[in-house]
């Protein structure tokens, strides 16, 4: 059984929904923060 791999991140790309395949914006958390999160606007979720 292959090891457990986390894919490689990039917050500059554009990423996708695993549901609906449609490209996913990035949601920023706070405006302390320049964390963000992938959020679909087709599906409502992250």
């Amino acid at each position: 059984m292959p090891p457990f791999q986390i894919p490689s991140y990039d917050p500059k790309r554009a990423s996708r929904c695993p549901v609906s395949g449609s490209i996913a914006r990035k949601f920023k958390v706070s405006e302390k923060s320049d964390f963000r999160i992938d959020y679909s606007v087709t599906v409502g979720g992250i």
